[in-house]
């Protein structure tokens, strides 16, 4: 693992080498699906949506990325058309660099090149997980999967998630109403499951929240 690590920081910092600097505002579009992909970025600080809309307007959420992620990079492989549009969740700054400058180092640099071959099957997995997630588990279950994905565990047991994105942005992901979000959540805070913590919340027993998931 800390091989993988250094190889993924190695690979990240020869990209940045031939990149610029450019910065969004919240809800600024970076790229728009059926865009050319005429480049991709290094995220280095803030957080963005991966989306797309529906015939009517409606937002569905595919991932929300943050610092030290790759946007873009597919279309800048492929060729094709952007798949989905990204866009800024707040202050976010780039590391952008050009398709030209990108395909080079892939043809050139055996560290950037399994970099890239690492990232694809790793969005492959996720991909399929995502599907499977949607398929097989009710809304609990997709808010723990979900909770279990991003939160920190602590020594004493506890899961820490202190800066979930907001209900409205947690619907969109797992593919619900904002309302039956609420709902749920509700629910986890009155059995004592769930506290209070900054703009999220301390997973008070784990186990007895992913149980609680298959009664639902």
């Amino acid at each position: 693992m800390m091989r993988d690590n250094a190889d993924r920081s190695n690979a990240l910092q020869i990209l940045r080498q031939h990149g610029r600097e450019r910065k969004y505002k919240s809800r600024e579009t970076i790229f728009a699906r059926g865009d050319t992909g005429d480049s991709m970025a290094i995220i280095e600080s803030g957080v963005v949506r991966i989306c797309v809309f529906g015939p009517d307007g409606k937002e569905f959420v595919l991932a929300l990325l943050g610092p030290g992620d790759v946007i873009g990079e597919l279309s800048v492989i492929d060729k094709r058309e952007r798949a989905a549009d990204v866009i800024a969740a707040g202050r976010v700054t780039l590391t952008v660099l050009s398709a030209q400058d990108m395909r080079e180092l892939l043809y050139s640099d055996r560290a950037v090149l399994d970099y890239f071959l690492n990232l694809l099957c790793s969005r492959v997995r996720s991909a399929n997980a995502s599907a499977e997630t949607y398929a097989l588990n009710s809304l609990a279950g997709r808010l723990v999967i979900f909770f279990m994905n991003h939160g920190q565990e602590n020594e004493d047991g506890t899961l820490s998630l202190p800066n979930l994105p907001s209900q409205s942005e947690i619907a969109r992901l797992v593919g619900v109403a904002r309302e039956s979000v609420n709902r749920q959540l509700r629910a986890w805070r009155n059995d004592g499951l769930l506290e209070p913590l900054g703009s999220g919340y301390r997973v008070t027993d784990p186990v007895k929240l992913q149980e609680s998931a298959l009664t639902e």
